[in-house]
């Protein structure tokens, strides 16, 4: 339960946000499925690790998604709508990729704009490393942190990654 609690607190400050913008949600899988959702729709999400499983439920109660957050999961990423229709595949938006993934001691970032701050977020919601990006492309340092599975965040975008 401090593991669900504790990572929910990376999230509140999206779900503050949507009280003042018009935001959605795209959770993006390996298989390349896609779970899009407004901010305002959504309940809660729930990170159970114990079990592996990323919760994601609406405010009816309903279970819009349940994955296996270790092996389904490539990104989750949240951004702002122009109208009431969801960004469609063709639109370009704020593109991040990172490599490699897993990564032993650097982990490169690519597309992250100057000036934006890169945060690396333990499953628990400890941040553990925070940087200011000053160009497109950053190698990151991660030899400090323990072997396990991070979150990190730019902007609104989150990828998860592994330290091995």
């Amino acid at each position: 339960m401090k593991h669900l609690i504790s990572t929910l607190v990376v999230f509140a400050v999206f779900a503050v946000n949507a009280l003042f913008a018009d935001m959605s949600m795209r959770i993006e899988y390996l298989n390349d499925e896609e779970q899009k959702a407004t901010i305002s729709s959504i309940a809660r999400w729930e990170i159970d690790a114990a079990n592996e499983k990323f919760r994601l439920v609406a405010l009816d109660g309903t279970l819009l998604a349940e994955r296996n957050l270790y092996a389904d999961i490539r990104r989750i990423v949240f951004y702002e709508q122009s109208d009431s229709t969801l960004v469609s595949n063709n639109e370009t938006y704020h593109m991040l990729s990172i490599y490699p993934n897993p990564t032993q001691n650097l982990l490169h970032i690519e597309g992250a704009q100057v000036g934006e701050t890169i945060r690396i977020y333990s499953l628990s919601g400890q941040l553990l490393l925070a940087q200011t990006a000053g160009n497109g492309q950053l190698a990151l340092s991660v030899e400090s942190i323990s072997n396990g599975v991070y979150l990190l965040q730019v902007g609104t975008e989150i990828l998860k990654f592994i330290k091995q």
